[in-house]
């Protein structure tokens, strides 16, 4: 189940927040490029830095992480 999604600023780049609680990061083009496991509920929140390099996400877990978003 989806529960956020956002674009990237420069729009390369879109970053999910699923039901299971990972953090999907998909090219514009529809490819999964990593998929970030570590919230143990879903992540209702995603976003990304100013400059498309990190992607922070907020779960249900009461959590909030910070990825990197072009190395995972």
């Amino acid at each position: 189940m989806l529960f956020d999604a956002t674009f990237a600023p420069n729009g390369e780049r879109i970053a999910t927040g699923v039901g299971s609680g990972d953090v999907l990061v998909w090219s514009s083009a529809g490819e999964l490029q990593h998929r970030l496991v570590g919230h143990d509920k879903p992540v209702w929140q995603v976003c990304f830095d100013n400059v498309g390099a990190r992607v922070a996400s907020a779960s249900f877990d009461g959590t909030a992480r910070i990825w990197s978003a072009e190395t995972g």
